[in-house]
């Protein structure tokens, strides 16, 4: 059994069979795996006698295993998995432990309750319930990302404590120094690549900004940033030959594609892997994946028509494009754990003559301000806000734009899990294209 592949997907696609078979295999506890039989008041505790609520010793308890994930490497909690104790000292699954009753209803109070009590939050805190049994009964599968909050305590005044080996212990002021640092050194990554993107973005536009010949046109940046670096191995490998490729979106409503970049000629770099396409029009695409994972969506659009009026959906679009695609990479090399963070550039030309509209004929139209817009940067945490963080997104660039549109239908729901196999395999496929039919469209290009 590989636990390393297990433990790394998102904790919403553990089944049962996957729960059982890590308690019977005699998986071995480790830096980024605990095992707990039951609640640390075992029979006594409140939720088996009551449930109606989890007795604070027991939730103390969790709370500190999970600090120590939090402050250390991160990792998985299985509660209701028995544990023996090697010659050698080391514990190893001995099989499942008795099912918590309600557990959907105990997984709910439990990540409440945590989340109160540990100081500052953690805001990628996953509790899932797996049931056993008609009845309601099963088992509870935490799981935590290491964190760029750290370091994270427990209670008031916090204790706050670390993962060592297969152990849980109080942190020492020597593992606050080295968190702090590690924090420290991971931010500072991030807001110098938005500023290395920043500059570049800058640098193109005085490059292609002086023919004043040119139909009006709008330079577009989008750019997703892992907060830890994928440090992946072999780049061109892994994207270049089709062991992962960009895809477009399955949203649940039709969507224009001339902003997104579905088949990329790939060619490596200094770094990283671009790919580009440009029409006789003028249209450039752009998209550069660097080896820590960054990902970004840039060029220049031009309008079809009478070449002024722009749509802030094709660039929503083409922002949930890059996101999308960054997501399926966070995905694909196991890392569902690491925050993303995204935000957008878009620059109309200097002639004066672009103009926003909202895609009615009759409705609203703005002109284009001389200066970059820039969204705000935003954060996608968990598999199940990406629905939310995309409009939010979506919704950042059509205020960038001047313009307040609507963007209800460009969510995925349950489009969000076609990579999975799993869920490939139980859903026909009449029901899956019934899901993907198009219900409205944005405007054409």
């Amino acid at each position: 059994m590989n636990i390393e592949a297990m433990s790394s997907r998102p904790i919403a696609e553990w089944t049962l069979s996957d729960f059982e078979a890590v308690a019977t295999s005699n998986v071995p506890e480790s830096l980024k795996l605990e095992f707990k039989s039951d609640f640390e008041l075992g029979t006594q505790e409140k939720w088996r006698a009551r449930q109606d609520q989890i007795s604070s010793k027991s939730r103390d308890a969790l709370a500190e295993e999970l600090v120590a994930f939090a402050n250390a490497f991160g990792g998985v909690l299985l509660l209701g998995v028995r544990e023996k104790k090697l010659t050698d000292g080391v514990a190893v699954s001995a099989g499942v432990g008795d099912p918590i009753p309600s557990v959907a209803e105990c997984a709910e109070r439990l990540e409440s309750s945590l989340r109160a009590v540990i100081d500052p939050p953690l805001a990628m805190l996953e509790v899932r319930a797996i049931k056993t049994n008609e009845d309601g009964a099963g088992f509870i599968v935490i799981k935590v990302p290491q964190s760029l909050s750290a370091p994270h305590g427990v209670g008031r005044p916090a204790r706050a404590f670390v993962r060592r080996g297969a152990s849980c212990e109080p942190m020492t002021m020597r593992d606050l120094q080295h968190v702090f640092w590690e924090a420290r050194t991971s931010i500072d990554r991030v807001n110098r690549t938005f500023d290395r993107q920043r500059k570049q973005f800058e640098q193109v536009i005085e490059r292609r900004f002086v023919h004043s010949s040119y139909p009006p046109h709008v330079f577009f940046r989008f750019t997703v940033v892992p907060a830890l670096s994928f440090q992946i191995s072999h780049l061109p490998s892994v994207v270049g030959r089709r062991e992962f490729q960009v895809a477009d979106v399955p949203f649940l409503s039709s969507q224009p594609t001339m902003l997104t970049f579905p088949s990329p000629r790939w060619r490596p770099i200094a770094g990283a892997i671009k790919a580009a396409d440009q029409d006789d029009d003028g249209r450039l695409r752009e998209i550069t994946i660097w080896t820590d994972g960054t990902m970004e969506l840039s060029g220049m659009h031009v309008s079809n028509g009478d070449k002024t009026k722009h749509y802030p959906g094709w660039y929503a679009v083409g922002a949930i494009w890059s996101l999308y695609n960054s997501w399926r990479l966070r995905r694909h090399l196991g890392r569902v754990e690491v925050p993303l963070l995204m935000e957008c550039e878009l620059r109309a030309s200097k002639d004066g003559q672009v103009i926003f509209s909202n895609g009615d004929a009759f409705g609203e139209t703005v002109a284009a301000s001389r200066f970059t817009a820039l969204t705000d940067r935003l954060e996608l945490g968990v598999d199940s806000t990406f629905d939310d963080i995309a409009q939010l997104f979506a919704e950042q660039i059509g205020w960038a734009c001047g313009i307040d549109v609507d963007f209800s239908k460009l969510r995925l729901g349950p489009n969000l899990l076609f990579d999975s196999w799993r869920y490939r395999k139980s859903v026909s496929k009449p029901a899956r294209k019934a899901r993907r039919r198009p219900s409205a469209a944005l405007p054409a290009p």
